[in-house]
């Protein structure tokens, strides 16, 4: 698999940008580290872990999976990319890479960060 160094912005004491390390699926959060500044000072950094999905924001681009959907249950576990927001009504565009989907609107509690990326099938 490929991996990605993914840079997410959380509300922790004010907006901060981290790294994303992994996913912690007993904990139900994102393990991070951060926050990053400018220039990189690695030392100052600090790992934050089981940081709520809910906190992290999504920037476009970035690989999503779907999951706890309930009335679209057919897209849990599709990998796709969120590609905008919709402010109207708070969830993600998911634009999914089997092209046989159609893109949807997807909340944000329904969304994890993809780390690992699958290779292409």
């Amino acid at each position: 698999c490929k991996c990605r160094r993914l840079r997410v912005t959380i509300d922790h004491n004010g907006s901060r940008e981290y790294h994303v390390v992994r996913f912690d699926d007993e904990e139900g959060g994102y393990a991070l580290t951060g926050p990053i500044s400018n220039p990189r000072t690695p030392h100052k950094e600090r790992i934050l872990s089981a940081v709520s999905p809910a906190r992290v924001s999504i920037s476009n681009g970035t690989p999503v999976v779907c999951h706890g959907l309930k009335n679209a249950a057919h897209l849990n576990g599709e990998v796709g990319d969120c590609t905008s927001f919709d402010e109207k009504t708070g969830r993600h565009a998911v634009q999914f890479e089997d092209k046989r989907l159609k893109s949807a609107l997807v909340k944000r509690t329904n969304l994890i960060i993809l780390l690992d990326i699958p290779d292409k099938k």
